[in-house]
């Protein structure tokens, strides 16, 4: 399953749909489902949230689901601020960094914390992507002639 374009409340909720009729069917695993659709979630709401607009005025991204040997790879993309990618670098690195029981007592810190409003919550969301992946994700910045950034997360999921 794949898209490019703006990604809006309404197309998330019919990736959901698909997902229900065209890849849970898939895997008997209903564990492997409710990661599914976390990681799903997470990463649409995250295009949907801090994705920048471009010239034409829309998020435009990108969200990929190809299927892996034993599992499923979700993967995004959207233009970030310098700002972000800085806080997503940040992020991601710590996240990686860090095992299951780290990722969950950064996590339960975090819930606790106050937050920044603009970009402090991308550290719940990445902590839970992680912990649902247990694995390292991998990411990648492309820079753009508007001193923005193409951002690129790939998130891995073992049926298990």
């Amino acid at each position: 399953m794949g898209y490019r374009g703006a990604i809006n409340q309404d197309l998330i909720i019919m990736f959901l749909r698909l997902a229900e009729t065209k890849i849970y069917p898939k895997y008997k695993s209903a564990t492997f489902h409710r990661k599914i659709f976390s990681v799903l979630v997470e990463t649409l709401q995250n295009i949907h949230k801090y994705a920048i607009p471009d010239a034409t005025g829309f998020n435009n991204a990108y969200f990929l689901v190809k299927k892996i040997p034993n599992g499923l790879q979700v993967a995004t993309g959207n233009l970030v601020t310098p700002e972000a990618r800085k806080i997503l670098e940040e992020k991601i690195e710590l996240v990686n960094k860090a095992d299951v029981e780290g990722l969950k007592q950064l996590c339960k810190k975090k819930l606790f914390e106050e937050r920044n409003p603009t970009f402090d919550s991308v550290g719940v969301g990445m902590f839970e992507l992680a912990i649902k992946a247990n694995k390292k994700m991998s990411f990648k910045f492309y820079s753009t002639e508007n001193e923005m950034s193409f951002f690129t997360l790939e998130v891995e999921l073992e049926n298990n």
